[in-house]
């Protein structure tokens, strides 16, 4: 894998882990509910997620962008998918 491939998927990371979400409301929640130790568990198990995720992530583009056909396959399945997705959401 190219550094620049690397740097630009840190990048990707780092910006899904800075943003607000889905996932800050549920520690929002949890610490007005439950109290600070509740939120920090759920804070750590949130990130420990996205860890793995990550990591799944950053083997699976490593392994499909040294077959460039199959990383083509792919671009053209996601592309295909999120087309799909947004007809849906304007048909509903």
């Amino acid at each position: 894998m190219e550094y620049s491939t690397l740097f630009s998927f840190a990048i990707v990371t780092l910006s899904q882990t800075i943003s607000i979400g889905p996932g800050v409301a549920l520690v929002i929640n949890n610490a007005f509910s439950q109290g600070l130790k509740s939120s920090i568990k759920t804070s750590i198990y949130i990130r420990a997620g996205e860890a793995i995720v990550m990591v799944i992530s950053l083997f699976t583009l490593s392994s499909t962008s040294s077959i460039e056909q199959h990383f083509y396959i792919i671009k053209i399945l996601g592309g295909s998918y999120l087309i799909y997705i947004g007809v849906m959401g304007l048909i509903n």
